[in-house]
């Protein structure tokens, strides 16, 4: 007997194509989202919150050092190393991800996370913990971008801007534990705050191992994208390094990285000098956190449909105002204002920046895409400190009116490489009508967590090759 499918009367504006149908339900929240998200994404958003909630290398790797015996100078150059391991994993990612794939690289990298994290805690010579201090970096950072670029292929474009709202809630929610559950472990042993961090890796490597499958993940990023793995291309990064645009945008997400570290840098040293408690900067920073955990999805749910440069240059905009206004007088009033002036603008413009990668790239290109548009973000993050406490010793408050000018110079060219044409658009009306095709034959087929969870259909082997193979075309 043939088995009525549950997502018929939901997805029945598939057959109208890619107008009328689809804009009726554009501005999907994070639940209708989730419906129709396929249990790969799911399984995924999950791996990267209990990875989160563990993530303790960089927050206690000094301490831990410290408690060890060593300087505080000798951890803060391995906190250092972790650092640029971070960044060069991040820029690497998208290349690792095109040769194994993002399940493999998530495999790979977070096995391997885990075991030099742990030889963090067996080594007793600086050396060799410079050396896995960085490569837990690398690897850690290589996944993210893989998992990023996975789940964006598993969701329609007009379902990317949300899925990355979700998969910022879900980093900030495990991070926003983080802290507190390293203090706890950290009263009992300290080894043993690395041996979470190590074990949650691990748990991460199991679930992409055992849990995902290769076979149903293209099954997946073919439907969301009406493309079959066979015709996507990849793309080598000669052809980003000839995108005017992009590289445009990789810089002003390097501004980005440099202006918002300055939350974290300049800002506590300010009040310190200005002889405000501790706990100011704990209010600020508490408040902060909880309105980006608590109000993302909402925002994101009504500005996922607003072109991408404006929602991205609006939150760069809010932003830089806010930064700049922290040296404006007016005591605590005005610096709360100015904290939710900057808040408002990771809110709006935060999903859309880092959705905007895998829809400017090329066919076979966006882990790399990805890649890059993460590690300009995380060398602001790297540059920032240095530039933002340099800066504040020669001109005091003046550091924030230069991040007003930093934001003010890059506003223009920044909507110029966000404006660019999409490459689907230049698909043409053929390639748009088989990607309806794909979509309406998708339809019919029962819900993805249905073929793992009741096997009505065979498990499809994995295919000769899997681990070199390329899941999405990156």
């Amino acid at each position: 007997m043939k088995r009525l499918n549950p997502l018929r009367g939901r997805v029945s504006w598939l057959a109208k194509g890619p107008g009328e149908g689809r804009q009726a339900d554009a501005s999907a929240g994070v639940w209708q989202t989730l419906r129709e998200t396929p249990l790969s994404a799911h399984v995924v958003l999950i791996g990267i919150f209990i990875n989160q909630v563990a993530a303790f290398v960089q927050i206690y790797l000094v301490l831990f050092l410290h408690a060890r015996g060593f300087s505080y100078e000798q951890g803060g150059f391995a906190l250092g190393c972790f650092s640029v391991g971070a960044i060069a994993g991040t820029f690497g990612g998208g290349a690792l991800s095109d040769w194994l794939g993002p399940r493999w690289t998530i495999v790979v990298s977070m096995g391997a996370t885990g075991v030099f994290t742990y030889a963090l805690t067996l080594f007793g010579s600086l050396p060799p913990i410079y050396v896995a201090a960085a490569l837990s970096g690398a690897l850690s950072r290589s996944s993210a971008t893989a998992s990023a670029a996975l789940l964006f292929d598993l969701v329609p474009k007009d379902r990317q801007v949300m899925m990355s709202a979700m998969r910022r809630s879900a980093i900030n929610g495990g991070l926003s534990v983080a802290p507190l559950l390293g203090a706890a472990l950290a009263a009992i042993s300290w080894y043993l705050v690395f041996w979470a961090d190590a074990a949650t890796s691990i748990i991460y490597c199991a679930i992409a191992a055992f849990v995902l499958r290769t076979a149903q993940i293209n099954r997946d990023t073919e439907k969301a994208s009406g493309l079959v793995k066979a015709a996507r291309p990849r793309t080598g990064y000669g052809t980003i390094l000839r995108d005017g645009r992009y590289l445009v945008y990789l810089l002003l997400m390097l501004c980005n990285g440099l202006v918002h570290i300055q939350f974290f840098v300049v800002l506590p040293i300010m009040l310190l000098a200005e002889h405000y408690r501790t706990w100011a900067y704990a209010v600020l920073l508490a408040v902060s956190a909880t309105l980006g955990v608590g109000l993302q999805l909402t925002v994101t749910k009504r500005t996922q449909n607003w072109p991408i440069w404006l929602a991205t240059m609006s939150g760069w905009v809010l932003l830089v105002i806010g930064r700049a206004s922290f040296g404006l007088p007016g005591g605590l009033v005005i610096l709360f204002i100015a904290m939710l002036i900057g808040c408002a603008g990771q809110l709006i413009g935060g999903p859309a920046a880092f959705a905007h990668p895998v829809r400017a790239a090329p066919p076979g290109a966006s882990a790399r895409y990805i890649g890059l548009a993460n590690g300009a973000f995380r060398l602001g993050y790297a540059i920032g400190p240095a530039a933002g406490v340099l800066l504040w010793t020669h001109i005091g408050k003046g550091v924030w009116l230069v991040c007003l000018l930093v934001g003010v110079l890059i506003t223009g060219p920044g909507i110029w490489s966000l404006r660019e044409p999409r490459p689907a658009a230049a698909a043409g009306p053929e390639a748009a009508a088989d990607a309806v095709e794909v979509e309406v034959a998708a339809a019919e087929m029962p819900p993805p967590d249905a073929l793992l969870a009741d096997s009505e259909l065979p498990e499809e082997d994995e295919p000769e090759g899997a681990v070199a193979g390329d899941v999405h075309g990156p």
